[in-house]
């Protein structure tokens, strides 16, 4: 994929939604009840559950339609918990995207990162 670094590889990534529009997206949290964070396994299997397992192509027609994101998921990261990266040290991430304050971009988390509050999956609207 062109979204990958020189030299990182695709260990997994899920079939996507296909073709959606942006605005019809919905914001989900991550986290239940009182939980302060989570593990990246446990992100990941919840985004299966939930219907928010976002390919690296999910990401990549966010990205290319990123004028149509909505406002208010400017403070959080957005996880395509569908898709595992290796770098070329070895370290397996999953991407997810973020406002910079100008432009959302892609950015590649540790899969043994913890997930927080400040993060949110996104999923079409039921």
């Amino acid at each position: 994929s062109g979204l990958l670094p020189n030299g990182w590889i695709v260990l997994e990534d899920t079939e996507g939604l296909g073709k959606f529009d942006i605005g019809d997206l919905e914001l989900v949290p991550i986290l239940k009840g009182e939980e302060q964070y989570i593990s990246g396994l446990e992100m990941r299997s919840r985004a299966k559950v939930e219907g928010t397992n976002l390919s690296l192509e999910d990401g990549q027609h966010i990205l290319d339609n990123q004028d149509k994101v909505p406002e208010e998921y400017r403070p959080y990261w957005i996880p395509l918990a569908g898709t595992l990266v290796r770098g070329r040290l070895g370290i397996i991430r999953v991407p997810s995207l973020d406002w910079d304050g100008e432009r959302w971009g892609l950015h590649f988390s540790w899969l043994e990162d913890d997930w927080t509050s400040r993060d949110r999956f996104v999923r079409p609207r039921k």
